[in-house]
């Protein structure tokens, strides 16, 4: 008995050989972003479950809104209430912390488009909040730093700050 050929005389373990670096190569990929997506994951899920754990239903932040190619941003106050907004920065029609970690839950499992747009996130690790979001727009590229959390009303088993 001979050799198996692909039909062309030509060995036929050349290509199975070359179809198995392919699917190696295919796993390989597919490990690399399972990781990736599941850190990322991590990392939103973790801030997260800070930020709830401290039940706030009242507060303000300082949020500070850069444009790549300006000088300097600009910094507003939002308030919110009950999940809404009640005076303020509100360039998104929600909280902008509710804003980001839509964002950030979005950029786990989507997180090749969030990097080739430039989407990044840092929490803070006390109350688990995003503090810097990085983005790209259309028009531009944008850094947001949330900061000065203030929580006013009752935060059961937090106090007030």
């Amino acid at each position: 008995m001979g050799k198996a050929t692909d039909g062309h005389g030509k060995n036929g373990s050349v290509l199975s050989r070359v179809l198995m670096m392919v699917v190696l190569l295919c796993l390989t990929l597919i490990g690399v972003y399972l990781i990736k997506a599941g850190v990322l994951y991590s990392q939103y899920t973790s801030a997260y479950a800070k930020w709830g754990s401290h039940k706030i239903d009242a507060y303000s932040i300082s949020v500070i809104s850069n444009k790549t190619g300006f000088d300097s941003g600009f910094a507003q106050s939002q308030t919110v209430q009950g999940e809404r907004v009640v005076q303020g920065y509100n360039a998104f029609d929600k909280p902008v912390i509710e804003w980001a970690f839509a964002q950030a839950q979005f950029c786990a499992s989507a997180w090749p488009l969030c990097d080739w747009l430039h989407w990044s996130f840092q929490y803070e690790p006390t109350w688990g909040y995003p503090t810097h979001i990085e983005y790209d727009e259309d028009d531009g590229h944008y850094f947001l730093t949330l900061k000065d959390l203030t929580v006013s009303g009752n935060t059961p088993g937090h106090g007030n700050s």
